[in-house]
């Protein structure tokens, strides 16, 4: 884990898959924090999930949507993520 995080370009993202085995991460924090690094979590998903999302993606058969949203609409965004609604949920070509 911590050569993962070394490797991040300030605003980077490190994302895990799946669960510790032992319950516990250890990331250093000052360094997360002033490189401005967030930490996303996946409940789902193996590393070999992974690597192929990044492939597929890589080969252009997918794409990113993003959408800026106020934190008062985090209950609508919730609604449209379970409805099926949100832009993201879309299939990809």
């Amino acid at each position: 884990m911590a050569s993962a995080h070394a490797a991040l370009n300030p605003r980077g993202r490190l994302v895990l898959v799946g669960l510790p085995a032992d319950n516990s991460l250890t990331l250093p924090v000052f360094e997360t924090v002033l490189s401005g690094i967030s930490v996303h979590g996946s409940l789902v998903g193996t590393r070999n999930d992974l690597a192929e999302t990044y492939m597929l993606h890589a080969m252009g058969r997918t794409r990113v949507i993003a959408q800026t949203r106020q934190l008062d609409d985090v209950n609508e965004c919730f609604e449209e993520v379970l409805s099926g609604n949100a832009p993201a949920l879309s299939s990809s070509t």
